[in-house]
């Protein structure tokens, strides 16, 4: 471990240990509008969990939907973009890496303190003695500027694959990245205390040689970044190196890098986004000076084992502004971004998928460019999880479109083709036939009870016992449940990705308790759907496992009023599964279930609906906020899940909820409204929530 990921892994644990969840901590918010897939789970008459799901792009090389080139040999197109407000263009096959988080991270100056204060006299059993009054304690506190030799690092180009955690030049004692006798690199630093050039150049290897190949004989090239009011000024400076055997073609493209216009000059500052935290390769690129986007991976963060989080980033530069969103999923994921007037829709792919297709509203298929994550950064996070991760896409359709994940053998397999971890029962199809009509019924027989159920254009119909008739709506991902005599029957919707759906006793998955079978969706309607079908027998409590997903917890049957212990609702998103759980507070809490990120807690109990104010409450985590808003009993909200009330118990009776998930660094304004659509409660019907870590800030 260097220097840099030693100081970023201190910051991050440092972070760690300050944050514990919280209920409540009103404050100001930046709103950052973004769209996001959500997915939805429904437990008793409470809508579950509503997961924000938020999946960029990044990684490795490009390929087309027919496979995944290997990651550790550096096959990405050429990269026009601004890093910073830097142009800078990276030929295919080079490397460049985004430095500018370091700017939040590093220190540039130093402070030492001295302290006076007096004790307080104590007796044998450490009880205070009379004294007279002592001063109060004083401190005589200084600040110097920290030496950079090097400056702070803002960007790197390289002929070579260069580690991200190294740079191609270091003046703090350490050991600069190895240069390869026909390597070629460019450093872009910032200086905010000044820079010697002889010393920078001292502390590149390669320096001297680059100058000495360069038609001008210079090096170490300077220039400012500074806003219009000259309230931030960034002093610059480049500088190149090269191995002694550098060919001229890969000279030339540090010498056009030289050859703009920015040297010597002042140029217009982009703002930071001042979440990030960590340097990241860029893999793609697109737009204009003013409005673009970037294609990353990087790390995100630390878990509380102390393991980087490796994480697919995108950033996007408007009104002179960078704004990064980030996914360290291991699932088939989605997200969907307008920049200027390109859209752009990305994601990351589950294990065993090699491509995305985006379909638009006119039949037009897009293949989407497929990367691979990084070698260095899966040997930085040390995690087999990673290794066996599909990678990441992106596409740029002319217009938005449906997504359509391939897996390796091309098709979506049956789902009684996925083996079971543990040697449980395969999944395995209902009784089902086609209609004419191209509606599917399925047919079966559990706790003693026929049923049928009827999926027509995406609408289900369920009959039970020949006579009791109910209609069910379900988006993908959202599922229900239905009491009989004997036990429960689970009913849900799920993409072809998903090929088992089981329930376990245990969150791991080991216990199996009851396996799903499934049968096809209404072609006219979805298409791409299964519906899902689980017998749970008598009562008791357990955990869903699906394809790609994370444990959700589930208790059956529903209990009016609940008891303490049940679980009425559950949900979740692609790095956390949560649970609400009734308690013998007669209130509810949430508590996360399982986590990719490191996050756990339980919150403590959220308050109903006093007839008046919105409350906002929920588990506040380091990555994830958990965010419950309690209001009228008919409420619902825009964003999220909601309908019905919690329980049938005193003011929960008169209480709607609504629940969602809101990644950290990422802000989200929910408008509750009631059953007709209509907004409720004038001004504080509108609610922003912005995610910090450990907190939460809002706005009325």
């Amino acid at each position: 471990m260097n220097d840099l990921e030693r100081d970023l892994h201190e910051l991050f644990d440092q972070r760690a240990r300050d944050v514990d969840p919280a209920v409540l901590a009103p404050d100001a918010i930046i709103r950052r509008g973004h769209r996001r897939q959500a997915r939805t789970l429904l437990g008793g008459a409470l809508a579950g969990i509503v997961a924000i799901a938020v999946a960029f792009a990044a990684v490795g090389s490009i390929q087309r939907s027919d496979g995944i080139t290997p990651a550790g040999t550096n096959d990405l197109p050429a990269r026009a973009t601004h890093i910073g407000g830097v142009p800078v263009t990276a030929p295919a096959g080079w490397t460049l890496i985004d430095d500018t988080p370091l700017l939040n991270v590093v220190s540039t100056f130093t402070q030492s303190c001295s302290f006076s204060a007096s004790g307080t006299a104590v007796d044998q059993n450490g009880s205070p003695v009379a004294s007279e009054l002592a001063p109060e304690p004083s401190s005589d506190c200084t600040s110097a500027a920290r030496n950079l030799p090097t400056g702070v690092p803002f960007l790197q180009l390289a002929n070579f694959e260069l580690p991200l955690m190294s740079s191609v030049c270091d003046g703090s004692g350490g050991s600069p990245a190895p240069l390869p006798a026909n390597g070629v690199a460019l450093y872009v630093a910032t200086f905010p205390n000044g820079m010697d050039s002889a010393t920078l150049l001292d502390s590149c290897p390669g320096a001297e040689r680059y100058a000495s190949m360069s038609t001008t004989h210079a090096n170490a090239y300077t220039f400012a970044l500074t806003t219009r009011d000259g309230s931030i000024r960034l002093a610059m400076a480049a500088v190149a190196v090269a191995g002694p055997d550098a060919s001229d073609t890969d000279l030339a493209v540090v010498r056009s890098f030289f050859d703009q216009t920015i040297f010597g000059q002042r140029n217009s500052y982009v703002a930071l986004d001042p979440e990030s935290v960590a340097p990241a390769y860029v893999l793609a690129a697109g737009g204009t000076a003013q409005e673009s986007w970037r294609l990353e991976a990087g790390i995100k963060s630390y878990a509380a084992d102390g393991r980087p989080m490796p994480a697919s980033i995108f950033v996007t530069t408007a009104s002179g502004a960078e704004t990064a969103t980030w996914d360290a999923t291991l699932f088939n994921s989605e997200d969907f971004d307008v920049v200027g007037d390109q859209v752009v829709q990305h994601g990351n792919l589950a294990g065993g998928f090699t491509g995305v297709d985006v379909t638009g509203p006119d039949g037009v298929v897009t293949h989407a460019d497929v990367y691979a994550w990084p070698q260095d950064l899966l040997s930085i996070a040390e995690s087999q999880a990673f290794d066996k991760a599909g990678g990441i896409w992106l596409a740029t359709p002319p217009r938005e479109g449906d997504v359509s994940w391939l897996e390796a053998t091309g098709t979506s397999p049956s789902p009684s083709s996925e083996p079971s971890p543990d040697g449980s029962p395969a999944a395995t199809a209902l009784d089902y036939h086609q209609l004419d009509s191209g509606a599917v019924v399925a047919t079966g027989n559990d706790f003693g009870t026929d049923w049928t159920l009827t999926d027509t254009r995406g609408r289900l119909r369920l009959s039970v016992g020949g006579d009791e008739v109910e209609f069910i709506s379900l988006s993908p991902g959202g599922g229900t449940g239905r009491d009989y005599a004997g036990g429960t029957l689970w009913i849900q919707r799920e993409p072809l990705s998903v090929h088992r759906m089981d329930v376990s006793t245990d969150v791991a998955g080991k216990d199996i308790l009851a396996v799903g079978k499934w049968m096809p969706s209404d072609e006219r309607a979805m298409g791409n759907d299964r519906v899902w079908v689980i017998a749970l027998p008598g009562s008791g409590q357990g955990y869903s496992q699906v394809t790609g997903e994370l444990a959700h917890a589930w208790t059956w049957p529903t209990t009016s009023p609940p008891n303490a212990g049940d679980v009425i609702a559950s949900g979740g998103d692609t790095q956390i599964s949560y649970a609400m759980r009734w308690t013998d507070q007669q209130c509810p809490t949430i508590e996360i279930t399982e986590s990719l990120n490191g996050d756990a807690g339980t919150s403590d109990c959220l308050l109903p609906w006093d007839g008046s104010t919105p409350v906002v409450g929920g588990l506040y985590a380091e990555h994830e906020a958990i965010v419950a808003i309690t209001g009228p009993a008919d409420m619902l909200c825009d964003v999220g899940s909601s309908g019905g009330t919690v329980a049938q118990v005193g003011p929960w009776a008169d209480t709607g909820l609504c629940l969602l998930t809101v990644p950290v660094g990422t802000s989200v304004t929910v408008q509750l409204t009631d059953v007709t659509g209509r907004p409720i409660l004038g001004a504080l019907g509108q609610i922003g929530v912005s995610a910090k870590p450990g907190r939460l800030n809002i706005v009325n």
